[in-house]
């Protein structure tokens, strides 16, 4: 206990985010009246402490951002709260030594996961700065569905944003040259709506779907910017998610998963039983079809997963690099290759993003991939040159400043 006490009393020991105080407050521990179990708990924990644990305390305090030292004298006595401080640090001090993670986690995660979550948001991408940063305001977004004669999977698109539970600022539906079914569908839901909603659609003359995303980008009133396919179902807490994600500097990579063509006509999204969709393998690619409360998120400026069908990022960013190469005439792969590689060469980076802004793909018959060769070839050629502006591109349907 005398070790325990030190760590406590410990001057320059930072208090962490009030989330972490949490932990263990479930089924008596530490919290409601539990003293004896607490100090039993900060003696085990104590017990991890090392000469050379300060300085990597420090570090890992600094990602969740620590109160002063000053803040953290003159609090009640060690009686009743030993147990918590102690925890809290040595949670932390655990934490900074790779060995010691596989033998804490599982009391971790059973005791306080729930405490150690609600800290985090206050804490945007746990940023490694001392000084508390108000929260970015939440940016203006625009949703863009691209679409081309699938009205069926549009109407399944369509009815899961009206699901949202954070809706968003305008929707625009980008129509590479439907028919008339999808007009009459999507004029009838625009006008329904109480958000902003627009059809963009030029007349079909081959697959064009770059230059109708550009006219999107164009004609979009938001800062940030998510590109949906039209034979996407979203999760209810697509929009929301992508706005938590959204940061500078930053664009977001977002996962499918498959459900099977023959079921394809049942799916509806809010109302189907996706586990159980999984369990009876209606549903492929289960893992990004399964949101979590937490994303896991990797950060990388890597080729492979680029598909636009679940992709945001700043409309700014768009711009500076003209946005989609119209010079990608075919359908298949490339073009939203093309487009991350330009935002890797501007200075951005990916957040690659598992249980978090889930969509559905409605699967259907694959369409001719003639094109692949010569849209590879271009590909290749934009990684090699490392160029961040495209020549045919959203410049020309920007209007002048």
């Amino acid at each position: 206990m005398d070790q325990a006490r030190r760590l406590v009393s410990r001057p320059c020991a930072p208090a962490l985010p009030e989330g972490l105080r949490t932990m263990g407050r479930h089924r008596g521990t530490l919290r409601g009246g539990s003293e004896r179990r607490g100090r039993a708990v900060a003696e085990r924990f104590a017990s991890l402490q090392q000469p050379d644990d300060r300085g990597l305390l420090a570090q890992i305090s600094l990602l969740f951002g620590t109160l002063s030292p000053e803040a953290t004298r003159g609090r009640d006595s060690l009686v009743g709260i030993a147990g918590d401080r102690a925890l809290r640090l040595a949670v932390c001090e655990g934490l900074c030594h790779s060995e010691r993670v596989s033998r804490w986690l599982p009391w971790i995660f059973y005791r306080g996961f729930n405490g150690l979550l609600h800290s985090l948001p206050a804490y945007p991408a746990l940023r490694t700065s001392s000084t508390k940063l108000s929260p970015m305001p939440a940016p203006k977004l625009s949703l863009i569905i691209s679409t081309y004669n699938r009205p069926d999977a549009l109407a399944k698109v369509l009815a899961g944003v009206e699901r949202q539970n954070r809706r968003p600022d305008e929707v625009l539906l980008s129509d590479d040259g439907s028919g008339l079914p999808t007009r009459t569908l999507v004029e009838a839901w625009t006008r329904s709506q109480p958000f902003p909603a627009r059809h963009i659609w030029h007349a079909d003359e081959g697959f064009r779907k770059t230059i109708i995303l550009n006219k999107s980008v164009a004609t979009a009133t938001g800062d940030y910017l998510v590109f949906l396919d039209g034979d996407c179902v979203p999760h209810a807490q697509f929009i929301a998610d992508h706005l938590a994600l959204a940061e500078r500097g930053f664009w977001v990579q977002g996962r499918r998963c498959f459900v099977e063509e023959k079921h394809v006509a049942e799916f509806e999204q809010g109302r189907t039983s996706v586990w159980s969709w999984i369990l009876a393998r209606r549903i492929t690619g289960a893992v990004k079809g399964i949101r979590f409360p937490f994303p896991i998120v990797r950060r990388d400026i890597a080729q492979r997963g680029i598909i636009g069908c679940n992709l945001a990022a700043w409309r700014e960013d768009l711009v500076a690099i003209n946005g989609f190469d119209e010079d990608y005439s075919g359908w298949g792969i490339g073009e939203d290759s093309d487009m991350g590689t330009r935002l890797y060469n501007l200075g951005r980076r990916r957040k690659f993003v598992y249980a978090h802004a889930v969509v559905y793909h409605l699967n259907h018959p694959m369409a001719p991939r003639d094109h692949v060769p010569q849209s590879l070839a271009r590909l290749q050629e934009t990684i090699r040159s490392g160029k961040i502006r495209c020549a045919r591109g959203l410049d020309q349907h920007l209007l002048p400043p």
